[in-house]
């Protein structure tokens, strides 16, 4: 069993990094938190799943063409009865408030930093950049001692833990910036977003 899952794992593993890569190529310089990121399970192999499980599987790849099972997707189709609600509450919450992909962006990257999350993080510095959040506003995130990279210093007080005063004082500025001379974002919804997430 576990031989099984071993060239899947590594196979997932080089397709994130993969990911990551071509997410960040054009014009950026992020270089994702870990290097070393391997998911613990993948979830059942497609050979091995009942006709539901392949059925809710095709239902995520299409429904996230360019992040595909990343995350906990693959893992809940072990369990259809979790993947589908899971699944439903996700897509709701990201796409159907009333907040722009890159108000939700903010609010992903601010709690997977303040919650340590450093893979859901890192998928969606490229998701944030395509909805027109800055790389400099994406590299002031706060985000403390990662648990990857003890010490990670990138000269922008990253090493300070996460806290409404580090954001105030790193973040919001650049947003400001972006919102003034780049007409990006919406200025009076983006800092009340970024001060309550």
């Amino acid at each position: 069993m576990i031989a099984n899952l071993l060239p899947r794992l590594k196979y997932n593993h080089n397709r994130y990094h993969h990911f990551c890569r071509r997410k960040m190529s054009e014009n950026t310089q992020y270089i994702p938190t870990s290097t070393a990121f391997q998911p613990r399970y993948t979830g059942p192999s497609p050979e091995n799943m009942t006709p539901e499980q392949t059925a809710l599987r095709q239902s995520i790849l299409e429904s996230r063409p360019r992040t595909g099972l990343s995350g906990p997707f693959g893992p809940w189709l072990a369990v259809p009865s979790i993947a589908r609600p899971s699944q439903e509450l996700g897509r709701t919450v990201r796409y159907e408030t009333s907040l722009s992909m890159r108000e939700s962006e903010l609010v992903i990257l601010l709690t997977g930093a303040k919650f340590k999350s450093e893979a859901e993080f890192d998928i969606h510095v490229g998701e944030a950049m395509r909805a027109g959040v800055g790389l400099d506003v994406i590299k002031s995130i706060p985000r403390g001692a990662l648990l990857s990279q003890e010490g990670r210093k990138d000269g922008k007080d990253n090493n300070a833990e996460f806290s409404l005063e580090k954001v105030k004082k790193h973040m919001l500025p650049l947003l400001e910036k972006e919102n003034a001379y780049e007409g990006k974002g919406d200025l009076l919804r983006e800092i009340p977003i970024v001060l309550f997430t």
